[in-house]
C-alpha cells in the first residue's frame, strides 16, 4: 500500500524501503488478504574495531574507532556510544572515548559493546622506546692535553630515564681537535671549537666543547 516504504515482487518477496507501515496486500480474481508490515530502524549487526597500531611502545597512547554495520548496509562511527574494555587491566586501561593508557608489558583485546553486539581487536604492548638523549657536562670547556669523561642519559617512552653511556655511539666533528671512545672518555688534542655527539638506534644529541691551552 506504500511502495515508498517496501516493494514486493511477483514470488511475494519485499524489498524495504525506509521506515514506515503498509500493508501488503494478495489478490486473486475478487479475493483480497492482506497483512500489516512495519519496516523498524536497521539493526546493528557488527562492530569494526581499529587503531593506528597493533603494537605500541610501552607509555604511548592511541585512540581507538568503532564502525558499526547495520542490516541497510549502512555504517556509522560508534566510538563514543559503544562501551570500550580492556580484557587485561594491567597492561592496559581505556577509557570512555576509546582512547587507551599503557601500565606493562603483555597483550590485551580491546573490544567495543553496544547491545548484544561485540567488535574486538588485538592489542600487543611493547617495550618502551627511546626518545631522546642528554649529554653531561654541557658545553663546557677544557685544557688540550686533558681528558673529560661524557656520560649519556636516555629517556623512554614510558617516561624512565637509563644510563646509556656505553651504549651510544660517540663521534666529534673534528677528531683531529679531540677524540672520543667508546666509553665516553675525551682527550683534547688540539685548541678550537668541537661538537660532541651521542647517538643510538636514530636518536641523538651535540654539545660543544671549547679546547683551550
Amino acid at each position: 500500500s506504500d511502495s515508498s516504504v517496501c516493494t514486493i515482487n511477483a514470488a511475494g518477496t519485499i524489498t524495504s524501503l525506509s521506515q514506515g507501515s503498509t500493508t501488503i496486500s494478495a489478490t486473486l480474481g475478487s479475493i483480497v488478504g492482506s497483512s500489516a508490515l512495519t519496516i523498524a530502524a536497521p539493526i546493528l549487526q557488527s562492530i569494526a574495531v581499529s587503531a593506528t597500531q597493533s603494537s605500541l611502545a610501552l607509555g604511548l597512547s592511541q585512540t581507538y574507532q568503532a564502525i558499526g554495520t547495520y542490516s541497510d548496509g549502512s555504517t556509522t562511527d560508534l566510538t563514543n556510544s559503544v562501551t570500550w574494555a580492556s580484557s587485561d587491566s594491567s597492561v592496559c586501561t581505556i577509557n570512555a572515548a576509546g582512547t587507551i593508557t599503557s601500565l606493562s608489558q603483555g597483550s590485551t583485546t580491546i573490544s567495543a559493546t553496544l547491545g548484544s553486539v561485540v567488535g574486538s581487536s588485538a592489542l600487543t604492548i611493547a617495550a618502551p622506546l627511546l626518545v631522546s638523549i642528554s649529554i653531561n657536562p654541557l658545553n663546557s670547556s677544557l685544557s688540550i692535553g686533558l681528558t673529560q669523561q661524557y656520560t649519556a642519559i636516555g629517556t623512554y617512552t614510558d617516561g624512565t630515564n637509563s644510563d646509556i653511556t656505553a651504549n651510544v655511539t660517540w663521534s666529534t666533528s673534528q677528531p683531529i681537535l679531540a677524540t672520543i671512545n667508546n666509553s665516553g672518555l675525551l682527550s683534547g688534542l688540539s685548541l678550537g671549537l668541537v661538537s660532541i655527539t651521542a647517538e643510538l638506534n636514530g636518536i641523538s644529541a651535540t654539545t660543544n666543547l671549547s679546547l683551550s691551552l
